[in-house]
């Protein structure tokens, strides 16, 4: 299984897990070959925190996007986070 991580900040997903599409604001990859990400709705603005498998993200799409908008700051959380000054 490899355990590079699919996802990167700002990115949308859009699958069966979801009620509606969803910003990645972090990511960390997991011992077992599993990811921990941390989501945002892009409608209604709910923090939903996800593991995910290999086989999941095979079942997700992830359409091309922009970076979020400018003055909306990235959530920092978990150990591959950065720290904005």
């Amino acid at each position: 299984m490899n355990n590079e991580c699919p996802f990167q900040t700002g990115q949308l997903l859009i699958g069966s897990f979801f009620h509606e599409p969803m910003r990645v604001l972090s990511t960390q990859s997991n011992d077992n070959g599993s990811w921990t990400l941390q989501l945002v709705g892009l409608e209604s603005e709910r923090y939903q925190p996800v593991i995910l498998t290999d086989e999941d993200c095979h079942s997700l799409h992830i359409p091309d996007s922009a970076p979020p908008p400018q003055g909306i700051r990235q959530a920092s959380y978990g150990k591959n986070s950065a720290t904005s000054g």
